[in-house]
């Protein structure tokens, strides 16, 4: 089964994922989509989902990184990439990260090198509209978003922690990469890499650490068209729904999922399955047929 990722390249949370999938080796097809909303394909297959990166698997589209991070774990039998069975302590690791970091980084990352690129690939109206829409996103969402000074706060009591933890290990939590590795990278890798803020290099460990995933690259990419993941969906029939997955008064009624921090739109289908970490939307769309969209439970509702 192929993997799409539709992405774009300044986008963090596509990194995390393009960071995974050049260190397992799997290879995979690039849908490039714009920075912000609306996009008419993803719409097609994620329904009212907007955030970015999402993941397709056939008819199966994934709508978060660390269920990507599961799957992508199966395919390559690494269990140490996999959200679902890591450990209680790297989960809360994760969260934390998710919770603050990621955010502090990208407050962190702007300056006039961020800014160039940003120029650079796309055009003075789209760099408008998407700092209106950056804009929309922090004052719309349910979480408070630091700001600039916070953010520098936030980051460096971070990498303080980082350049601690890499003293004893090669890696956060032991002599081997775990997800916990990868979901710290891409915030960093965002301030580092994009934004080229300097402030970083005070920590040798932690760029030492950086320097490693960065060498496994992205892997083996292969562009695709955006109709021909759409072909891919039309073509293709949802994977079956295990029968343990099935245990819920729900199962069979129409609901609406959405997330409960940012983004906060609503995607609606009919429920075919839950377990303790997802929930398992089917849709029909009149571009590509029947699709299953495995949204995660944590920071999302059901209704």
């Amino acid at each position: 089964m192929s993997i799409v990722l539709h992405h774009y390249p300044f986008s963090p949370y596509s990194e995390k994922l393009r960071a995974l999938l050049g260190y397992t080796g799997l290879a995979w097809h690039s849908v490039i989509t714009q920075e912000m909303p609306p996009r008419p394909l993803l719409e097609s297959l994620a329904g009212g989902y907007q955030r970015i990166p999402v993941v397709q698997l056939g008819a199966d589209i994934f709508c978060d990184s660390n269920l990507v991070a599961n799957e992508l774990a199966e395919l390559s039998n690494n269990p140490l990439l996999s959200h679902e069975r890591s450990t209680l302590e790297i989960k809360a690791f994760i969260r934390e990260v998710e919770a603050t970091v990621v955010f502090a980084g990208i407050f962190s990352a702007n300056g006039k090198a961020l800014r160039r690129k940003a120029m650079a690939s796309m055009s003075k109206l789209d760099l408008i509209r998407l700092l209106y829409d950056r804009f929309n996103l922090g004052r719309k969402a349910s979480v408070s978003l630091p700001g600039a000074k916070a953010s520098r706060k936030i980051l460096e009591a971070h990498l303080d922690n980082l350049e601690d933890r890499l003293l004893v290990n090669n890696f956060l939590f032991g002599s081997e990469l775990t997800l916990a590795d990868f979901a710290t990278y891409h915030p960093l890798w965002f301030v580092r890499d994009l934004g080229e803020k300097t402030f970083i290099q005070q920590y040798p460990r932690v760029n030492a650490w950086m320097d490693c995933i960065r060498e496994y690259g992205h892997g083996k990419m292969f562009e695709l068209a955006g109709d021909e993941a759409l072909h891919i969906a039309r073509d293709s029939e949802p994977r079956a729904i295990a029968d343990v997955y099935k245990d819920s008064p729900l199962i069979g009624k129409i609901v609406n999922v959405a997330p409960t921090d940012y983004r906060q739109t609503v995607t609606q289908g009919e429920l075919v399955g839950v377990t303790d970490y997802m929930w398992i939307l089917r849709r029909e769309d009149s571009m590509v047929g029947r699709l299953h969209v495995h949204f995660p439970r944590q920071d999302f509702k059901l209704a």
